[in-house]
């Protein structure tokens, strides 16, 4: 985790999840949230949360 010692705020480093590319893994990969979860490196509720992100938009 990075620190910006001028806004103070702390930041992550590494992939971001594209959420296309999860909502596409979840539906057609028949992937569970578990999985997807272990594969992203994130929380299952991470995971649940972007994937009714996804959803909504559709």
């Amino acid at each position: 985790m990075y620190f910006c010692r001028d806004c103070g705020r702390q930041f992550q480093s590494g992939q971001r999840i594209d959420n296309v590319c999860l909502w596409s893994d979840y539906l057609t990969e028949k992937r569970t949230i578990s999985e997807l979860s272990t594969l992203h490196k994130c929380s299952e509720r991470t995971i649940r949360r972007r994937l009714s992100s996804v959803a909504d938009s559709f």
